[in-house]
This record gives C-alpha cells, sequence and structure tokens, in this order.
C-alpha cells in the first residue's frame, strides 16, 4: 500500500484542496486563542495550546495514507500553532516594561524565525531518513514548550503594563 514520505511530485487540484482548509485553520485557531487569553489568561492559554499541539503532532506518528484525517490533523496543527503565535505576540509585550518590550517582542521574533528556517530541514532531510523522527523532533519540541509555559513566573492577564524597570 501506499506510505508516508517525503518525495515531492507534482501537485493536483485536491492538494490545493487540502492547502485551503489547513490555511482556513488559522481564523478559529486566532479567534479561540484571544477568547482563551481573557477567560483563563495567556500562561494557561499557551500552556494549554501547547500541550493540545503536542497531542495532535502525536497523531502524526500512526501516519494514515488517507488525505482527509491527515488534512483533520494539521488542521488542528495549524490552528494551535496560529493561536500560540498570537499568544505569544500578546504576551510577551505585556511582560516586559517600556524599555525592553521591543528587545522582549524581537527576541521572541527572532526565535521563531530560526525555528521557521530549520523547519524545512527537518520536515524534507529528516523525513526521509526517519518520519517518526522528523515528527519525533516538533512532538519533543512543543512538549518542552508546555513545562516552559506552565514554568513562566508571570501571568499578565489584568496586570498594568509597566513603564519603567521597576
Amino acid at each position: 500500500g501506499e506510505t508516508c514520505s517525503a518525495q515531492c511530485h507534482p501537485l493536483k487540484t485536491s492538494d490545493y484542496n487540502h492547502l485551503l482548509w489547513t490555511t482556513l485553520a488559522e481564523f478559529p485557531g486566532i479567534m479561540i486563542s484571544l477568547l482563551l487569553i481573557e477567560k483563563i489568561g495567556r500562561k494557561k492559554t499557551m500552556a494549554l495550546e501547547f500541550l493540545f499541539f503536542t497531542i495532535t503532532l502525536c497523531l502524526l506518528f500512526n501516519c494514515s495514507t488517507q488525505k482527509s484525517v491527515v488534512t483533520a490533523i494539521l488542521f488542528l496543527a495549524r490552528a494551535l500553532g496560529s493561536g500560540l503565535f498570537q499568544v505569544a505576540y500578546v504576551y510577551t509585550p505585556e511582560v516586559y516594561p517600556t524599555v525592553l518590550r521591543s528587545v522582549g517582542v524581537g527576541s521572541c521574533s527572532g526565535v521563531a524565525r530560526f525555528g521557521a528556517m530549520l523547519t524545512p530541514y527537518i520536515a524534507q532531510v529528516l523525513m526521509r531518513q526517519s518520519f517518526q523522527g522528523a515528527v519525533g523532533v516538533y512532538v519533543l519540541s512543543t512538549l518542552v514548550a508546555t513545562v516552559c509555559c506552565v514554568l513562566l513566573p508571570i501571568e499578565t492577564r489584568g496586570r498594568e503594563m509597566r513603564d519603567n524597570k521597576g
């Protein structure tokens, strides 16, 4: 039967349909995140979304050849990923005082871009060697991020933004 691989092939109309569906996931992901950050707080929202992201990525270990199943998993993963970025961009400026705010947001953005540079290597090169290994890198990364979010010392929901270092 058909197996999971990273082999390149020309895209068909159905591939574009699946891409459209996973892209549309960003809207509900962002909206749900915006509701959650006001209801349960930024820290808990990030930790919860990273945990669900980890679980969603684990579903890829049992790689299905049915495109609809893979599309549903990627829809959920993309929704969570988009929501996480929005929460990070809300949380980060709220944590730092004004004099450090741009450094904090810039650092967050820089780390995200570094991850974006590594992703093609993991998704293309490592996947050829081991599909489970490639998925495992993402699962481990999101699991570590979940723990880091739980350990964050500051919850910013309802907190005044600081204008100075003190």
